[in-house]
């Protein structure tokens, strides 16, 4: 279901007052699928977010076209035929629904929101539940045509403590490479906002490599604040935590 952004609602109303006026080019960066967030996409964003993992890039100006990174960035045209693979998997995976829903000793489910990727959540929330999944899809569900490319390194496979996840193999940095080269963006001029390490980290090191600016709120854990701290004036570190961190960020780069 869409995010629930009641409670959210003034300060995106300050945000938004904010930058009325500014030249500035917004865009999100998120491993949640589109169908979720588009709604605070097309709210706050005007150009070229990144959603599910950097495979799928959307332009809330132009509502009607989603993206997929495989299809618009030749950098990636090698893993075309491994993402048309999956997607026929995919089209066919409900399925296995209840034969997942009775494969185990806990509990799974199979998220059918994402648009190019095969996602299972599990209940309890362990990564070990998670590589439990890994396996059985792999001995009992995932065709040989998948397992091929995952072999290969075409198609990725993540474990975390709340799903496992089948993806083509880019990620939400290789997603921001292919927003900058279409968009013909530097990262010299980029302001890029994260709270932790493990999911923002590879994107905000590729801004900070490109002598961009760093942002992270007072709640980010210690490795990402250590990030955004060797940064120097290129890095600010909010006394707020969550999206006031962002007002406040935004004040201190862009009132300058």
């Amino acid at each position: 279901m869409p995010l629930d952004l009641t409670d959210e609602m003034p300060t995106l109303r300050q945000f938004m007052e904010f930058m009325r006026g500014k030249e500035v080019r917004r865009s999100a960066v998120t491993g949640r699928s589109l169908i979720i967030t588009r709604i605070l996409i097309d709210l706050l964003m005007n150009d070229l977010p990144v959603a599910e993992h950097g495979t799928v890039l959307y332009d809330p100006r132009d509502p009607l076209r989603v993206k997929h990174l495989v299809d618009e960035d030749v950098t990636y045209s090698g893993l075309r035929d491994a993402k048309e693979t999956l997607e026929r998997f995919i089209a066919i995976s409900g399925c296995y629904d209840d034969y997942l829903a009775k494969g185990f000793e806990f509990g799974t489910r199979h998220l059918h929101d994402n648009l190019h990727i095969y996602t299972v959540e599990v209940d309890p929330k362990t990564a070990e539940n998670s590589e439990v999944v890994r396996r059985f899809l792999h001995s009992h569900v995932l065709p040989a045509d998948v397992l091929e490319y995952i072999e290969g390194g075409q198609l990725r496979e993540l474990t975390s403590r709340d799903a496992y996840d089948l993806m083509p193999a880019v990620s939400k940095r290789s997603g921001v490479e292919g927003m900058f080269r279409i968009r013909s963006i530097k990262p010299s001029r980029v302001l890029a906002v994260g709270d932790s390490y493990h999911s923002d980290g590879p994107v905000m090191e590729l801004v900070a490599d490109g002598k961009g600016y760093l942002l992270c709120p007072a709640n980010s854990d210690d490795r990402l604040k250590e990030l955004v701290r060797t940064q120097g004036e290129h890095g600010y570190v909010a006394g707020k935590p969550y999206f006031e961190s962002t007002m406040e960020g935004l004040h201190h780069f862009l009132d300058q």
